[in-house]
C-alpha cells in the first residue's frame, strides 16, 4: 500500500525546475513568491522520496547532480504533459477544441487551408495554433507533447510510439529565376549544380539535411551554400531575383510565376504524413 503523500506533486516539480533555472535558492524563492524555507523543504522532500541528491549545494549556488540532470528531463516532460492534459480536458468540458499543429513552411502553404477547413467543419467553436519549423524541431515538439499533430516529410517509418496517416508523395525540384541559363531545361543532374550558389532551408529541415545533402554527397560534391533560412518567403524571393537556386516541392514551385522548377534526374522524392503520438486525445479525434 502506498499513500498519496508518498508521490511527488506538480508544484514540487515546478519548484525544482525554477531552482534549476536560477541555480540559487533565494532567487528562485523570490521568483516563486514563497519563503526560502518552504522552497528548501519542497526540494528536500523530493530528494528524500527518491533517496538521492538532486543538487550539489555550493557557496556559488546550487548545481544539478547527474541524477538531478536526469530528473530534470523527466520533470520537463511531466509538466508539459500535465499542461496539455489540462488544456484538452478543459476544452472537452467547455465543448471547445484547440488544435496544436506543427508543419514545415512549405507543407503549411500546401496543406493548411484544407486542414483548417476540415477542422472547423468538425469543431465550429474550435481554434487552431500552427508552429512552423523544420522537421527536427517539430518532431521534438511532438515528442514533448507540445504539438497534437505534425505534418512531416519522411522516407522512413516513425516507429510504434506514433500514429501516421500517409497523405501524399512529394517531389522536390530545383528552383531558379526565369532568366537562369537552365530555366528551359526539362531535368537536371545534381552534378550540374556544383558551381551554383544555393539558397536552402536550414539543416533542421528534412529536405536539406536528408534529400539535398545526401544527393550531393553521393556524387562527392561539396555544395556551394550561399544562404540558409527557415522562412519560405525569404527563400522564394532570393531565388526569384537570381541570386542563387533553391529547392521547393514541385506543387509549390508551380504556384510562383517568377520562378521555374526543374525536376532532378533521378527525381528527389519524399513522403508526407500527418503524425501524432499515441495517446493524444485531441489528435485521435481528428
Amino acid at each position: 500500500h502506498v499513500n498519496a503523500g508518498d508521490f511527488m506533486t506538480l508544484i514540487q516539480l515546478y519548484y525544482f525546475l525554477t531552482v534549476c533555472r536560477f541555480e540559487n535558492m533565494s532567487h528562485a524563492a523570490e521568483e516563486l513568491n514563497i519563503s526560502q524555507p518552504s522552497l528548501s523543504r519542497a526540494i528536500r522532500e523530493l530528494e528524500s522520496e527518491f533517496q538521492l541528491s538532486l543538487f550539489d549545494r555550493k557557496h556559488r549556488g546550487m548545481f544539478l547532480t547527474k541524477d538531478g540532470e536526469r530528473f530534470r528531463a523527466y520533470a520537463d516532460s511531466l509538466l508539459l504533459h500535465a499542461a496539455q492534459t489540462r488544456r484538452v480536458m478543459m476544452d472537452l468540458g467547455q465543448k471547445r477544441t484547440h488544435l496544436l499543429l506543427g508543419s514545415p513552411p512549405m507543407l503549411s502553404a500546401l496543406f493548411l487551408p484544407a486542414i483548417c477547413e476540415k477542422w472547423l467543419q468538425e469543431y465550429p467553436d474550435g481554434n487552431l495554433s500552427v508552429s512552423e519549423a523544420g522537421r527536427e524541431e517539430l518532431f521534438l515538439q511532438l515528442e514533448r507533447g507540445q504539438l497534437d499533430l505534425a505534418l512531416l516529410p519522411h522516407n522512413q517509418d516513425f516507429g510504434n510510439k506514433y500514429h501516421a496517416i500517409p497523405l501524399t508523395d512529394m517531389e522536390s525540384v530545383c528552383c531558379m529565376s526565369l532568366t537562369h541559363p537552365y530555366a528551359d531545361r526539362e531535368s537536371l543532374r545534381i552534378e550540374e549544380l556544383k558551381d551554383e550558389k544555393l539558397i536552402l532551408f536550414t539543416d533542421t529541415f528534412f529536405q536539406t539535411s536528408t534529400l539535398i545533402t545526401q544527393r550531393f554527397s553521393a556524387q562527392n560534391i561539396t555544395p556551394d551554400i550561399l544562404m540558409q533560412t527557415s522562412q519560405l518567403a525569404t527563400l522564394h524571393r532570393t531565388v526569384a531575383t537570381g541570386i542563387g537556386v533553391g529547392f521547393l516541392f514541385s506543387e509549390l514551385a508551380a504556384s510562383y510565376p517568377d520562378v521555374v522548377g526543374i525536376p532532378l534526374d533521378p527525381p528527389m522524392l519524399s513522403k508526407v504524413s500527418i503524425v501524432w503520438k499515441n495517446g493524444s486525445l485531441v489528435a485521435e479525434r481528428f
